[in-house]
């Protein structure tokens, strides 16, 4: 599995070439430009394939899923998220709260969940542990 408790990544969208990011008001979109405006810190859980999110440069927001919509939120279970390799060193992520529903990255940046398709799968690079 490409995530590791510690480590900090950026996670790129194969449908925009960019980073995943979350702003200072919150939103999330895909299209982050340089690594630590798109860096997640890896939090682990209990299964091996379930982690969290953090936001590296606004470590009180991690990525979610709720109501309906990628975002983010300062803890709890809308932040797990079942990493799945895809495709050769492509990544999944699923929301662990709304089982089949997926990070999806849309050409334009705009995020959101969707059942599994060609916008939810990403590349991930580890900056640092």
């Amino acid at each position: 599995m490409c995530f590791q408790e510690g480590q900090v990544i950026e996670i790129t969208s194969l449908s925009t070439g960019r980073n995943l990011r979350i702003h200072e008001d919150g939103t999330v979109d895909g299209l982050g430009i340089h690594q630590l405006d798109g860096a997640f810190k890896v939090v682990g859980q209990s299964d091996p394939h379930i982690f969290a999110l953090q936001s590296y440069r606004y470590p009180r927001r991690w990525l979610a899923v709720r109501d309906g919509f990628v975002t983010h939120a300062h803890d709890g279970q809308c932040c797990n998220f079942k990493v799945s390799e895809a495709a050769g060193l492509d990544v999944t992520l699923e929301s662990v709260e709304h089982p089949g529903m997926f990070v999806s990255v849309l050409p334009n940046g705009d995020v959101r969940p969707a059942r599994e398709g060609s916008n939810c799968h990403f590349r991930v690079h580890t900056l640092f542990v």
